[in-house]
């Protein structure tokens, strides 16, 4: 999806790994009359079609571009979709001006250990792999959505309403599609972050996976040009959960205005 006038900047969304392209909709609307923005579906997600096959997520983010014709561009990216949003800046420097970070992953990035999550997050967490474990989707997607949208240390249910219908239809259909194959080994970004020149904004909510808190101030530490935005009471999906407070954030990070 493409919205806006066509003009610079140019700004593309990457969305979560429990998402698709509607997560930043509302996002998109917000910033479309002054900036040229763009959100699509990866392998596996939403409406995208695609065979099995080995692939490599850098080189359709940049398939997408070249389609749309667009040479420079702002990457936004939401927990998997910051991951392929920092791969492509360190691979491909000259086509990414800038990044929005949320709640990202790393590639490289160690994995969380035990000691490091708190009891009432191990606890959902349990519940999330008890239905995976046993296949049942319904059960997965409810938990996965209690975990990352509502946050491991809310109740079950705190962001309710249309958001989290289209949250549990989001992750449905992904817990539902093919596998899309193999993806290609990603760089070793953790250790490579020192390369990754351009501007960057770091955000993260403070009912998000205590981990992931740790990490995402971490690396605002540690990139060269980031800072570190606080978005407080919201979990892994900020700018779902506030379109608002995230555009006028982006906005303001983007253009300066």
């Amino acid at each position: 999806m493409r919205q806006g006038a066509g003009g610079a900047p140019h700004v593309v969304f990457l969305h979560a790994g429990i998402a698709d392209h509607r997560s930043w909709l509302s996002v998109l609307d917000l910033l479309s009359p002054d900036m040229d923005v763009v959100a699509y579906d990866r392998r596996r997600f939403g409406t995208t079609s695609y065979v099995p096959e080995p692939h490599d997520q850098v080189a359709d983010l940049c398939a997408v571009l070249d389609g749309l014709g667009l040479d420079e561009v702002v990457l936004v990216g939401n927990s998997q979709g910051g991951r392929i949003a920092l791969d492509a800046a360190l691979i491909h420097p000259t086509r990414v001006t800038s990044l929005v970070l949320v709640a990202p992953a790393v590639s490289g990035s160690r994995g969380i250990e035990p000691s490091e999550v708190l009891p009432v997050e191990e606890a959902v967490w349990q519940t999330l792999e008890q239905a995976e474990a046993v296949d049942d989707l319904v059960a997965l997607n409810r938990a996965e959505i209690h975990f990352w949208v509502d946050g491991p240390t809310s109740p079950e249910g705190r962001v309710e309403g249309a958001m989290r219908d289209l949250a549990l239809d989001m992750n449905r259909l992904a817990l539902q599609s093919e596998e899309p194959g193999v993806e290609a080994e990603p760089p070793d970004t953790w250790n490579r972050l020192s390369e990754i020149a351009c501007p960057a904004l770091v955000v993260v909510g403070t009912l998000d996976l205590s981990p992931m808190q740790v990490r995402s101030r971490e690396l605002a530490g540690r990139l060269p040009a980031a800072r570190l935005q606080v978005m407080p009471g919201t979990a892994h999906m900020p700018a779902l959960e506030r379109p608002e407070e995230f555009a006028a954030l982006m906005r303001q990070f983007v253009t300066g205005g």
